[in-house]
């Protein structure tokens, strides 16, 4: 790790995202992207391509692109707004929602068994989710450093 903050919590979430992908394919056959996606569609549906594109940060093609590989796998449901019929509602199949419940209770828990570590005794995790949180709030209001 580096002694510059910036870069460590880069390297922070380097190594989160390569063993949170390791884990998720492995136990449960899908790629960390897809978890994301469907986690965030999880937390707002039904929802349309615009707001689930701006809750991630991406743009509306990145998401309009995923739907159809991800309804073909049964993973997502669409279906119309009946306000207004050219946009697309997106939702989870019972089955990708039991599966984001699942693997996001696997994530917590594995993660909290790093801090079983002697070397992270000092380390307090509701205190650390507290402060990334507000980091969080904080670079997003700001919007550019």
């Amino acid at each position: 790790m580096s002694d510059k903050l910036s870069f460590s919590l880069h390297e922070a979430t380097t190594a989160l995202d390569n063993a949170v992908e390791a884990l998720l394919v492995r136990e449960h056959g899908l790629s960390l992207s897809q978890f994301v996606f469907l986690a965030n569609c999880s937390e707002i549906e039904p929802c349309d391509v615009t707001r689930l594109a701006h809750r991630m940060a991406v743009s509306k093609a990145a998401v309009s692109k995923r739907v159809a590989p991800m309804v073909a796998s049964g993973w997502l449901a669409t279906g119309t707004d009946p306000a207004n019929a050219r946009r697309v509602v997106l939702s989870l199949t019972d089955r990708s929602r039991a599966l984001v419940e699942v693997a996001a209770a696997d994530l917590e828990q594995r993660l909290a068994s790093i801090f079983d570590d002697p070397r992270a005794a000092h380390i307090d995790t509701q205190r650390l989710n507290s402060d990334l949180t507000v980091v969080a709030a904080l670079l997003n209001e700001k919007g550019s450093l």
